[in-house]
């Protein structure tokens, strides 16, 4: 009967075609996973952007949205993930009512890709810039 198995030289030859496969498979995937997270943490922004006018109004106090140096990080009303950045054109504010009269802001994402959006009166919905 004879003996079944694989040689040393068909084993290497798996074991490097793996090693070979993950090195092309890894980073592809690390940058998968990095740009999956950007996304999630700008839709984060975007939808808290959105619930400014809701919170002015459930408040009872106006709530001002700038980009100046002045601002204190405490009172900011987006917590801003690390490495973002939000630049307001003009301060925007929103009335303790609800209401805002808009304004434009750009997003600015940690690997530097900025994007423009409209925030819409009466509610400032948030609408992608032209």
């Amino acid at each position: 009967m004879p003996v079944r198995g694989f040689t040393l030289i068909e084993l290497l030859v798996v074991l490097f075609l793996v090693g070979l496969l993950t090195a092309v498979v890894f980073p592809s995937m690390e940058r998968m996973a990095r740009t999956s997270q950007l996304k999630t943490e700008r839709d984060a922004i975007l939808g808290r952007l959105g619930e400014l006018s809701y919170e002015a109004y459930l408040s009872g106090k106006s709530v001002t949205l700038s980009s100046s140096a002045s601002d204190v990080r405490a009172e900011y009303p987006i917590e801003m993930p690390e490495g973002w950045q939000l630049r307001v054109k003009q301060p925007i504010v929103f009335l303790f009512n609800g209401i805002c009269g808009g304004g434009e802001v750009t997003l600015i994402a940690p690997d530097n890709v900025m994007e423009r959006f409209d925030l819409v009166p009466p509610a400032c919905k948030v609408s992608s810039g032209s």
